[in-house]
């Protein structure tokens, strides 16, 4: 049967114990050092075998616990000593008046559990007091040493062999007498020797008591007498100060009894009204209180955080960088698997889809022309057409529409200009889908155009052909035109900040700049390559971005246009079309290679790349008027719609959802240089022909760097050798 170990002693094991020690002491086992080891393994094994199995107990559970009781009992007997505390015998426990007990607990704290807990005082002193019982006064067969009572209560001894006189009673051992004699006169000795046994024992828990009770009125007259003589001196002091009511010399007096020191240096203070001044001072400092407006704590709601204080010292958060850094990475983890940006396409062109432009009165309106001469304006919340404007004989090159947002201008290969106008906002939302009546105005021109665009603040709007000319809402004729050189103008941009200032491009791969107070062009610069498109920054209306043939777009400033501000690659096609963000951050462009990307306005590569197994060539994109939301035209004769920001959560966000991501995003920016996150972030999965495309354009820039490298180190070379020679 297997034992059950339990060394958690309770108040029947600790009786248990003292018990088992007590018949050690009497047996004379403890020793001028305690009791030996041998001792506390009987007492154990006698524990054990008296348990029955439910728990074994071992010599060193029995030692500690001795400990614990021996501290306990001297904690006690110092707290016996005191004047004021007693002992009640009944409840075991140590009875004094609650202020008193208040007191002694502040300065010993340790002796708070003696206030509530049942101890068996005089068997704890038996056993764990000082003195200790030894053989001296075991009862032997040629000795019995005379009783001293005095000595046995101090001892708290009740060893079984008690010590009696039985001199009168010895048998005489010369003399001898009958046998018969013997044998009666022992029969007697040991009757006799068993009642002093018992007037012994009574003698000694009587001797006991007194001893107890006498050593006890000795101290309180120790203790009290110095003390009340003290009480009495200090009260007579305070009596003497000028100026202190009966309350305060009441209080102090307390106050000062209760403190034996600081009645001492008040006694011996010189003048004790200072000392009673700088008291009170001395109280009003020790008093600390917290101090807190309700107004800062308060939460208005139950939904509200509560308010947590933080120390931001880098000396205590030494682990704030690191902990930033793993959340940096989680954060760009978290944005590659919540990254679907594709929200949906809008399908309803039968033929390629060839331009855009916003609605500017409408934040979810978009109107886009085709190449079979078909214009729809669409809802871009619930992806359906909302008007039609059929006219146009040919494709339709480009769109535009006016600031207040009633007309539209489109233009085509057909020759024309119409001018149509725009339904009313609540055409939107009644959900049936109409064709526009005739359109307002139509523009008769002797050749084509390619380009289109109204004027920010005014009733004029330019188109793009053979040359720039301008036109009046209200004019059937140009009321300007614009010509430099002999090539095809494809496409016309107003400045947003300068509605007089337009840029062009054309099939010579010039960029042009005009102002409509001059009667002739303004600057004029030859790119490598052809420019297809052109889009002004909204926020830095001096800068402009074009998009070329050469797989490039190219930043401008207007004041100085030598050099191009920064190249913009990553594309493996010509770039078709391109807008700006309306925060002026941040552009998008669309490429022959079936790609929509994001680009930063100061960044050399592309931060986001879109594109779908079905998208074709793109050849026209917008941002939405919030900069929320992209929206490309494709061959496939399809509209997408996309999300700027890949991982963005749509739909309305809680204050803390918001704060969350907006500290996300700074932490991420903040640890941006930083390898691994770097590594993440710019990580894409691209099409397979892009990426052979990419890999070879990288080939061939890098062979191209080298050459000119050579090249220029020849060139030194040779120049080295022609001074020399010379």
């Amino acid at each position: 049967m297997s034992t059950k170990k339990n060394n958690v002693f309770n108040a029947v094991m600790d009786d248990e114990m003292l018990t088992l020690l007590q018949e050690q002491i009497e047996m004379g086992k403890k020793g001028d050092r305690g009791f030996k080891e041998e001792t506390y393994t009987a007492v154990a094994s006698a524990m054990t075998e008296s348990s029955n199995g439910t728990y074994v107990m071992t010599s060193s559970s029995v030692k500690n616990r001795y400990k614990h009781l021996k501290q306990l009992y001297y904690a006690m007997k110092e707290l016996m000593n005191a004047s004021g505390f007693g002992y009640d015998p009944v409840s075991k426990r140590v009875v004094a008046d609650e202020a008193l007990w208040n007191t002694w607990l502040e300065g010993h704290p340790t002796a708070r559990p003696l206030k509530t807990k049942s101890i068996d005082y005089e068997k704890m002193g038996l056993v764990c007091g000082n003195d200790m019982a030894t053989r001296q006064f075991a009862r032997s067969s040629t000795s019995a040493p005379s009783v001293d009572l005095m000595q046995e209560s101090s001892n708290f001894s009740n060893s079984d062999d008690v010590p009696i006189r039985v001199d009168d009673l010895e048998c005489d051992s010369k003399g001898g007498g009958t046998s018969e004699e013997s044998s009666l006169k022992k029969k007697e000795v040991r009757k006799r020797a068993r009642d002093v046994e018992v007037l012994v024992m009574g003698m000694k828990e009587s001797a006991t008591l007194v001893q107890h009770a006498l050593d006890n009125l000795a101290d309180s007259i120790k203790n009290s007498e110095p003390h009340k003589r003290i009480g009495d001196e200090v009260y007579r002091e305070l009596m003497k100060i000028e100026g202190l009511t009966r309350d305060d010399i009441d209080v102090t007096h307390e106050w000062l009894t209760l403190r034996k020191e600081m009645a001492a240096v008040f006694l011996s203070h010189g003048d004790k009204k200072e000392w009673e001044k700088n008291k009170k001072k001395r109280q009003k400092m020790k008093v600390k209180v917290i101090s807190r407006s309700t107004d800062e704590f308060t939460r208005e709601r139950s939904q509200d955080l509560q308010r947590v204080f933080r120390n931001y010292d880098p000396n205590i958060r030494t682990q704030e960088a690191a902990t930033e850094y793993v959340r940096a990475l989680n954060a760009a983890k978290l944005d590659k698997i919540f990254a679907k940006p594709f929200i949906g396409a809008m399908d309803g062109h039968i033929d390629a889809i060839s331009c855009m432009t916003r609605n500017p009165n409408q934040l979810k309106g978009i109107f886009s022309g085709s190449m079979d001469g078909d214009i729809r304006l669409w809802d871009i919340a619930s992806r359906r057409t909302v008007s039609r404007f059929p006219g146009h004989q040919g494709a339709v090159r480009g769109l535009t529409a006016s600031t207040d947002g009633r007309i539209l201008v489109s233009c085509g290969s057909d020759c024309t200009v119409r001018l149509w106008n725009i339904p009313v906002a609540n055409a939107m939302d009644t959900g049936v889908s109409s064709d526009s009546s005739e359109p307002l105005a139509v523009y008769v021109w002797k050749n084509a155009f390619w380009a289109v665009d109204h004027q920010y603040d005014g009733d004029l709007f330019a188109t793009a052909g053979a040359q720039v000319d301008i036109w009046d809402h209200n004019r059937s004729q140009p009321v300007n035109s614009f010509e430099w050189g002999k090539d095809t103008v494809i496409s016309v941009r107003f400045n947003p900040g300068e509605p007089n200032i337009l840029a062009t491009s054309a099939s010579d791969r010039s960029i042009t700049l005009y102002d409509l107070r001059m009667s002739s062009p303004g600057r004029k610069l030859i790119m490598k390559t052809k420019t297809n498109a052109i889009s002004w920054n909204p926020q830095e209306p001096m800068n402009f971005t074009a998009a070329n043939e050469d797989c490039n777009c190219y930043s401008f400033d207007m004041r100085l246009m030598k050099e191009a501000k920064c190249v913009h690659q990553d594309h493996v096609s010509a770039v078709m079309d391109i807008d700006y963000s309306p925060t002026g951050r941040e552009f998008v462009t669309g490429s022959y290679d079936r790609t929509v990307r994001i680009f930063n306005f100061d960044g050399g590569h592309s931060r986001e790349i879109y594109h779908t197994k079905r998208m074709q060539r793109v050849f026209c994109v917008k941002f939405s008027h919030d900069g929320t939301y992209i929206i490309s035209g494709s061959d496939d004769t399809n509209l997408r719609l996309w999300k700027a920001t890949a991982s963005q959560q749509l739909g309305v966000l809680l204050p803390r959802e918001r704060q969350k991501q907006e500290y996300l995003e700074s932490v991420k920016k903040r640890h941006s240089h930083l390898p691994e996150v770097k590594r993440i972030v710019r990580h894409r999965h691209l099409p397979k022909p892009i990426y052979k495309a990419a890999s070879l354009r990288r080939i061939m820039m890098e062979a191209e760097r080298r050459k000119n490298e050579r090249r220029r180190d020849s060139q030194c070379t040779w120049d080295h050798a022609y001074t020399a020679i010379s």
